[in-house]
């Protein structure tokens, strides 16, 4: 395809799993944005083709949408797909990720652009900025979330205070990092062994101020038996990374 020769400052990689009932609003924020020369690569995991459809409905050039992994909690295998597929097809700058369920706004993504432009690696959405803003987030992924942040950064990186939030930009070093590592274990755990090896392999992380949307169809927002287990093996994830890192960050 012609567009894989133009050069893009930026790629977008979204995943989007059965929610076409958003697309048409995301691609309103998109427009809205003061974004320029970006490429979005969707990733469709969804169970038909609606979500598809709607994407070539609303978004008019300069997009693309790669099958999904078809797996269980595939959003973080979704986001490295799309990575491999933007490293590989691609003549881009900084790689994006956010999620299509209308939880971040495309318009922040220029605050993270201008941190990766300042020569740092990555750049992240944080719910923890005193700038940002969260509206209608479940309390169970608020402990959750804060719990695992607060205990890295006091164990990690002092400066960092999101360790979870899957709103990020990346530089091509950064990308190149992730991929040759293999990480296998699914958000919320996932997005902080990502920062881990990106901590450890000595990359340069700032964060910037975003806001945050908590959706009503999360399934995070009710506790119950099957999240209280996926709770408790994240847990378990972690303190095994952290015996990890420990033993290999000054």
């Amino acid at each position: 395809m012609i567009f894989y020769k133009k050069r893009f400052s930026s790629v977008i990689v979204v995943p989007t799993f059965n929610n076409y009932q958003d697309i048409k609003k995301l691609s309103k924020y998109f427009k809205k944005s003061n974004l320029k020369n970006y490429f979005i690569c969707f990733v469709d995991d969804s169970f038909d083709n609606k979500t598809k459809l709607f994407i070539k409905n609303h978004f008019k050039s300069n997009f693309i949408i790669l099958n999904g992994p078809k797996i269980e909690n595939g959003r973080c295998e979704a986001i490295k797909l799309g990575f491999k597929w933007s490293l590989k097809n691609l003549n881009v700058k900084y790689f994006v990720e956010m999620d299509s369920d209308l939880s971040f706004y495309p318009s922040d993504i220029s605050k993270g652009l201008k941190l990766l432009n300042k020569k740092n690696d990555v750049a992240i959405g944080s719910k923890y900025h005193k700038s940002s803003k969260v509206i209608k987030r479940g309390i169970v992924r608020k402990f959750i979330s804060f719990i695992l942040s607060y205990l890295c950064n006091k164990l990690f990186d002092q400066n960092i205070y999101d360790y979870t939030n899957a709103f990020r930009c990346y530089n091509r070093r950064a990308i190149i990092k992730i991929l040759k590592n293999k990480i296998k274990f699914d958000a919320p755990a996932e997005n902080l062994n990502i920062i881990l090896l990106l901590i450890y392999n000595k990359m340069i992380i700032a964060e910037f101020p975003c806001t945050y949307l908590g959706q009503k169809h999360s399934h995070w927002l009710t506790l119950n038996y099957k999240l209280v287990i996926i709770f408790v093996k994240q847990i378990f994830y972690t303190i095994s990374i952290f015996i990890f890192y420990l033993k290999k960050i000054d």
